[in-house]
């Protein structure tokens, strides 16, 4: 293994347990912060995310709020 394979494995790791948090904070509290981006990006990020899950059939409620 190379420090790189390493260092991609460490922040895999980090990604899954950061994922894993919000998930739990989405389920247990009905919403979590998933991502800070400047409005407009934001705004195209969360219709991206509301037409995916409407074509999976996920009842997914997306709210964009500036900070």
């Amino acid at each position: 293994m190379t420090m790189a394979d390493a260092d991609i494995q460490v922040e895999e790791k980090t990604i899954q347990i950061l994922k894993d948090k919000m998930t739990n904070t989405i389920h247990n509290e009905g919403k979590g912060v998933v991502a800070l981006y400047n409005f407009e990006i934001a705004e195209q990020k969360a219709t991206e995310v509301k037409v995916d899950a409407v074509q999976h059939g996920y009842p997914l409620d997306v709210k964009v709020e500036s900070a």
